[in-house]
């Protein structure tokens, strides 16, 4: 592996960690409320 591969290797994994937490947070966003409703939870109890 030459030295310019080795380099992106961390960054390509870093770009993919930060995607994967920016569609973790959109699929949370997105199933909140219909999470709330079939849990029967109030306002307060969803964080």
């Amino acid at each position: 592996m030459t030295g310019r591969q080795a380099r992106s290797v961390p960054l390509f994994v870093s770009v993919a960690g930060a995607v994967i937490v920016a569609l973790d947070g959109t699929v949370l966003l997105v199933a909140q409320p219909s999470l709330q409703r079939s849990l029967a939870a109030s306002p307060a109890q969803i964080p």
